[in-house]
């Protein structure tokens, strides 16, 4: 009779990043659209869903950096974002490029109205370019906290930390 080998709990752990994190993190922004601006000989890839923003959703944003023509990735230190509307600045901060993947930032509209997004790359303090887009929030629904989408995420961890412990613990029985 072929028995199954175990490897602990750290090779699971490990396997389930591989199949279900990595394809996220490698795809740069798979999911809505994004703003495309050329200048200073670089190509400003900034990815976004969802497509409409709403004042009751959270809005993600990605940031990529490509030389012009080539497409070939720009290696920068950092994004510095600011988000204004009107003459009023809403939020203003630094955002870290992760060794993998590329730098984002999850963010909800603390209200309706006209927004600009200003977002300068930079690499060791050195501003590499800088470009604007308007954006539009529109008033969304008052919804809970408790959505379908937080009550699924929120299941997945269970079940995932109840079966990593089963494994883990399944060893030490026998």
């Amino acid at each position: 009779m072929r028995t199954l080998r175990y490897y602990g709990p750290v090779s699971y752990i490990s396997l389930f990043v591989l199949v279900f994190l990595v394809p996220v993190t490698l795809h740069a922004h798979g999911f809505g659209v994004s703003y495309e601006e050329n200048k200073d000989g670089y190509l400003v890839d900034i990815g976004y869903d969802p497509e409409i923003f709403t004042t009751d959703s959270r809005a993600l944003f990605d940031f990529t950096l490509y030389y012009e023509g080539t497409e070939e990735d720009v290696e920068y230190s950092d994004v510095w974002l600011r988000i204004n509307q009107g003459t009023r600045v809403i939020f203003a901060g630094g955002i870290h490029s992760p060794e993998f993947g590329t730098a984002g930032i999850l963010y909800t509209f603390p209200e309706e109205g006209e927004y600009a997004i200003s977002v300068r790359f930079q690499n060791m303090g050195e501003a590499l370019t800088e470009v604007t887009f308007p954006v539009t929030v529109i008033l969304g629904e008052k919804t809970s906290p408790f959505n379908a989408t937080s009550v699924i995420v929120g299941l997945v961890g269970v079940l995932s930390g109840v079966f990593v412990t089963f494994i883990a613990t399944r060893r030490r029985r026998t």
